[in-house]
């Protein structure tokens, strides 16, 4: 995947194109995150990266369990992959999943909110590399990991949606999401996917709010394409 090509314009209006998706979970995420995959249609022209809290030290078959389900290919990377669209690629146990030069990369950075891979990690450096074509999305996990990356992607012009807090099986990292990021689109899961899609497709945040299951959040927002 090439570097992006569009800046944010000055009006506060993000490019349209949106081919990368960033999606953070914890506590409740291996079934919140099997669902999502097993819905996002299989020529889906964007490229998806999934950190999900897990054990440092205790073999994990996370990975075909989610390709078991995903119409995409799922793996998890070594580093130095291309971030190519029509791939779901995994943050491996112990390690930081982000993003240079249209590539999967690996580091061993400090922990953050008491995780490697961290979310907010992901989402940060996706922010830097890929600015207003990513889309973050937040699932259910507890305390507040990928919040203040989820802000530096609505800082870039990416957008940002939060699972509803409601119907998470742990509720305080999208609540938290929701409260301090003001997240463009918040949705039940069963309308993750088809929210995803549309944005992906350029439809615009208002037809992907419109979806049965999802909502905006704030529609005066200047990023309201």
């Amino acid at each position: 995947m090439t570097e992006p090509s569009a800046a944010v314009p000055k009006d506060g209006r993000a490019d349209l194109t949106r081919d990368v998706i960033l999606i953070g979970a914890s506590a409740g995420g291996i079934q919140a995150i099997s669902k999502l995959l097993a819905e996002l249609p299989p020529k889906l022209r964007a490229a998806v990266a999934v950190t999900l809290h897990r054990s440092p030290s205790h073999p994990s078959m996370l990975g075909s369990i989610f390709g078991a389900r995903s119409k995409l290919e799922v793996v998890e990377p070594r580093g130095g992959e291309l971030f190519e669209p029509g791939r779901v690629y995994l943050a491996p146990p112990n390690r930081h999943l982000v993003f240079g030069g249209g590539l999967v990369l690996l580091n061993d950075g400090p922990k953050e909110h008491h995780s490697r891979p961290s979310i907010d990690v992901m989402f940060r450096s996706g922010a830097q590399n890929f600015g207003s074509r990513v889309i973050g999305v937040i699932l259910t996990g507890h305390l507040a990991d990928g919040v203040a990356g989820l802000s530096a992607i609505t800082n870039e012009g990416g957008l940002s949606i939060a699972q509803d807090p409601a119907e998470a099986f742990a509720p305080s990292m999208p609540l938290n999401a929701v409260t301090h990021d003001d997240v463009d689109v918040i949705v039940n899961l069963n309308a993750a996917a088809e929210v995803l899609s549309k944005l992906v497709e350029s439809k615009g945040v208002d037809a992907a709010a419109r979806t049965h299951g999802a909502r905006r959040l704030n529609p005066v927002l200047p990023r309201d394409v």
